[in-house]
């Protein structure tokens, strides 16, 4: 689906570049590289005619609240819009937050490298600051200049399509996409949780209810987890963020072995957890190594979680061994039911 996005508050900047709101100031700026043969073909419009049309889509521009200006050295040589992907093309992506986005650069500035460092920070921006999960982006396949930006900026190919322009023709494109735990981990970027900075190193694990990845700050690892809204067939989901600091404190009273929660980010959805090192139940039996010296512990916790009314998940990717010890490291808990709890249900994924 089409996230919501409004741009008139946000100022961003790059090492050389400030991304801003459109002012009815930029007019001259605006049509003297709209208007240059070459530019607007290369995303499907003609070369602003007059002074007249620029104005025309300024003011597009301004009331749309979704189009950065790129402003390079007190002159602004170009426009990144925020638009809305083909939600009837792309249906397998209406659970998950997306927009698509698209550029273009003053002729003279082309091949310095700018627009990658402008796309770079707006894609930041919107999976960072507007928790979207996919971007888009598009070129014809003719424009190969486009594509280099694409690909540097981690896009994928995803599929091929005709795109109808406004000087009324067709072009073959192809369209990208990326998504945000893929960006994540190639980027290895630096992840606000409550105002305070971490580092992404690599990605944990993808659960139902939302990605974990490991992450550092001032040399102290951490698991840093984003909340997902993808669809889930088994299982439904109410507020997933609330939930996980209800189910955390539950799993504390009941005297559980969990990890310590640091940060809990309501409005991004994300929490900050203290990292157990060491090799989960899983691994162990995917590696044929028996976990039945673990069993009265997995028994103990279950005994614990079944007088304070409640299952956790014994799914062995949520168990770690470390030091001898085993750790609970989710935080998800559901209402005691004996179909789901350990000895009926979860005994038989660690064999």
């Amino acid at each position: 689906m089409n996230a919501e996005i409004d741009i008139s508050n946000t100022v961003l900047q790059t090492e050389r570049l400030i991304l801003r709101p459109w002012t009815s100031n930029d007019l001259d700026d605006l049509f003297a590289y709209a208007s240059v043969d070459g530019v607007g073909q290369m995303a499907g419009w003609s070369p602003h005619r007059d002074i007249e049309e620029s104005r025309q889509i300024l003011e597009m521009f301004i009331s749309g609240k979704k189009t950065f200006a790129l402003e390079y050295q007190g002159k602004v040589i170009g426009s990144l819009g925020i638009e809305k992907y083909r939600e009837d093309t792309y249906p397998e992506f209406k659970e998950l937050k997306c927009r698509e986005i698209g550029y273009v650069l003053a002729k003279e500035y082309w091949g310095r490298g700018l627009m990658p460092e402008a796309v770079r920070e707006v894609i930041r921006w919107l999976f960072d600051d507007c928790s979207l999960d996919v971007l888009f982006c598009g070129c014809f396949l003719t424009n190969q200049q486009s594509k280099r930006v694409i690909e540097k900026c981690g896009f994928e190919q995803y599929a091929f399509g005709i795109f109808h322009t406004f000087f009324d023709t067709e072009e073959p494109c192809e369209d990208h996409i990326l998504r945000k735990e893929h960006w994540m981990e190639r980027t290895s970027p630096l992840y606000t949780v409550c105002g305070q900075r971490f580092r992404i190193r690599k990605l944990l694990g993808h659960g139902k209810g939302g990605w974990s990845w490991l992450a550092e700050k001032d040399g102290v690892q951490y698991v840093l987890k984003q909340i997902h809204h993808e669809p889930c067939d088994y299982y439904s989901f109410g507020d997933k963020i609330r939930a996980e600091q209800n189910d955390y404190q539950r799993l504390k009273q009941a005297d559980i072995r969990i990890p310590e929660m640091f940060l809990c980010d309501m409005e991004r959805e994300r929490i900050v957890k203290e990292y157990i090192s060491g090799e989960t139940i899983h691994s162990l039996v995917q590696d044929r190594i028996s976990v039945e010296p673990y069993f009265e512990q997995v028994r103990e916790m279950a005994a614990k979680a079944k007088a304070a009314g409640f299952n956790i998940d014994y799914y062995p990717t949520n168990f770690v061994v470390h030091d001898g010890l085993l750790w609970y490291i989710d935080y998800e808990c559901s209402s005691y039911s004996e179909e789901w709890n350990f000895e009926n249900w979860g005994i038989q994924y660690w064999k």
